[in-house]
Formats: structure tokens, sequence, C-alpha cells
């Protein structure tokens, strides 16, 4: 299993899940529009889930709104470091070939 680390900005972070996994696919090189993502395959530091949160706050979402998208699409937020860091494993990106 091959993991990339990626250090992210607090600003970088503060969008919705969709977004942050777009971002995540140009830091690696891919095309956001031909790709989809296996969020079974990425981890987050706190101060990521924590800005994504912000986010949805800022645009009216309950905090129980926000737990089940994160549950259902979220990454999972198991890295212990206080930067704004994602991992991510080999097939988080999938390319779409039509």
């Amino acid at each position: 299993m091959r993991i990339r680390r990626i250090t992210l900005s607090k600003d970088a972070c503060y969008c919705g899940i969709q977004d942050f996994y777009d971002l995540i696919a140009k830091q690696l090189g891919y095309n956001p529009e031909t790709v989809t993502y296996d969020c079974t395959k990425i981890d987050v530091s706190k101060p990521v889930q924590d800005q994504i949160l912000a986010f949805y706050m800022d645009a009216g979402h309950s905090q129980e709104a926000f737990a089940q998208a994160w549950v259902c699409y979220g990454p999972k937020t198991s890295l212990q470091y206080p930067e704004y860091i994602a991992e991510v494993q080999l097939g988080f990106v999938c390319e779409v070939h039509k």
C-alpha cells in the first residue's frame, strides 16, 4: 500500500468535501473532471476536518447534516498532526474512461 502525504494550507481546506477531493486530485496531477474518488483511501488530520466543518457551518448546514455527510463521503480523520495534512493511498483517485 503506497501512501502519499500532502501538506495543505488552512485556507485550502475551507471548502466542501467534493472540492477538497478535487484539490487533492489536482495536487496529484489529475484532472478532477475525469476522475472519481474512493473516500476509504484518504485520511486527514483534525485541522482539515475542522476547516471543512467550518465551511458547512458557515453555509448554514447543521452539525448533524455535516456528520452524516462526513461518515458517508468524507475521509477518515485518523492522522495525529497539528498541521493540515492528507494522506492518500493508491486507488483514492480512479480515472474514468469514456
